[in-house]
């Protein structure tokens, strides 16, 4: 009889986890699993459906406002009225979230265009009862037109959804492959960047700042690299900004900072160049990340120099002042990058606690140009000077020639760095660079 009962409470363990694998308990609609599995059935069937994506415009303002009771009384009603809407043939599903997915087997486009733009009024009556003027977003992409596999229709029902939000909300746009394809890797970067840290895929690369009258390397910049495993390598410009937009700058800055420590602490007399975004600054708690990253290595902070790019912001915010100040104060040095390239507050700047300037590449580049290169001196010739002025070093990025660096040296330019001196290499090959003999740097071109 025990033995029964124990067998009894088992099967309804087991009832109740495959309830809530397979169901959303909060609308009662079938949930991803259900989702994926009658997305390969329809496509197995080789006959032609949509997809809709449904997304909630701004939810997240919905539950801030008004509570996450209310917004939950709103998402079972908008599901109910999602199925009345749709028509008995329609499969209506819950993702996450503010997130619905509507299947509609058997569909063409004029047909499931007509009926996702019946949808846009699925929200009417459950914002009546909760007290809220709430819309929906509509993305559509339908099989076989638009892709064969269905985690790629899934895919781009999102991109078109993401582009209606794009475009003012409260609309329907089906799926168009030229016009959604940034939108699309965005979203898979966006999500991936997540995961990256736990999965080891970020690692960091050093490029080494030369003396440039006798070729002592003194500082190394820490330059971040994301090797994706099935992109490949995706390019730091491209990948930075995504985490600023989805807030994952904090974790990856607080790794690098942390990263970068730790490989110099091993580098005697070589101080750690670390580049900082805007948003980053702009963090009440950044300092103390500095700190928590300088005590957890054992790094001295005069060995630590923080990069920053020349924006407006790092001119204007009283907060940024105060950071940088507080972060002099802790012995870490500061430089601006990009010098030259933009926005000059020379002004503001001149009451900044910089130690260095980094000239930008552009100019570096104009000085081997037979048109552009008086321009050129002149500007390295003013950066000199107000670097000079400043008590600040100057590094000239981007040397790839001999004539650039010939030039450099002439005008009594400090520090160098570039792939004509020498490109990014791993730590290991940094140390190795610190413990071989330096050559002279040549001089002529």
């Amino acid at each position: 009889m025990q033995r029964n009962d124990a067998l009894g409470r088992l099967h309804g363990e087991q009832r109740v986890l495959q309830q809530l694998v397979y169901t959303d308990l909060l609308t009662g609609l079938p949930g991803r699993v259900r989702l994926h599995e009658q997305l390969g059935r329809l496509a197995a069937q080789q006959t032609p459906f949509a997809v809709l994506f449904v997304d909630v415009d701004a939810f997240k303002v919905i539950n801030d406002t008004l509570g996450h009771a209310a917004g939950d009384d709103l998402l079972r009603g908008l599901a109910g009225e999602l199925q009345r809407l749709a028509g008995p043939a329609a499969q209506v599903y819950r993702l996450s979230g503010d997130e619905f997915v509507v299947l509609l087997p058997d569909t063409r486009e004029p047909e499931a265009h007509a009926l996702a733009q019946h949808l846009l009024q699925a929200p009417l009556e459950p914002s009546r009862r909760v007290g809220v003027d709430a819309t929906v977003s509509i993305g559509l992409s339908l099989y076989p037109d638009d892709a064969q596999h269905p985690t790629d229709l899934l895919r781009h029902a999102d991109s078109a959804m993401y582009a209606v939000k794009r475009a003012g909300r409260r609309q329907v746009r089906r799926y168009h492959p030229q016009q959604d394809a940034a939108t699309e890797r965005f979203q898979v970067l966006a999500r991936d960047l997540g995961h990256a840290l736990a999965r080891s895929e970020l690692s960091l690369r050093f490029q080494p700042i030369y003396r440039l009258r006798d070729r002592r390397l003194i500082k190394a910049e820490a330059l971040l690299r994301w090797t994706h495993p099935q992109l490949g390598p995706v390019p730091p410009g491209e990948f930075i900004p995504v985490a600023e937009r989805v807030g994952l700058i904090m974790p990856v800055g607080a790794w690098v900072l942390r990263e970068a420590c730790r490989a110099a602490r091993g580098w005697p007399g070589v101080r750690v160049s670390v580049n900082v975004s805007p948003v980053q600054l702009l963090q009440a708690d950044f300092v103390a990340t500095v700190r928590e990253a300088l005590d957890h290595t054992g790094l001295p902070a005069r060995r630590l120099e923080l990069e920053l790019t020349e924006t407006a912001v790092l001119y204007e915010d009283d907060r940024v002042a105060r950071t940088l100040q507080d972060l002099r104060e802790l012995g870490v040095r500061i430089s601006i990058d990009d010098f030259g390239s933009g926005y000059s507050n020379l002004a503001r700047l001149r009451t900044m606690p910089i130690t260095g300037v980094k000239l930008d590449r552009s100019i570096i580049a104009g000085l081997s140009d037979h048109e552009t290169g008086g321009f050129a001196h002149a500007l390295t010739r003013a950066a000199l000077d107000i670097a000079g002025h400043m008590r600040a070093e100057l590094t000239a990025e981007g040397i790839e020639h001999p004539a650039q660096l010939e030039v450099l040296r002439a005008l009594g330019c400090p520090l160098g760095q570039g792939h004509g001196l020498c490109p990014p290499v791993t730590p290991a090959e940094l140390d190795a660079l610190l413990a071989a003999p330096q050559p002279e740097i040549p001089s002529g071109s």
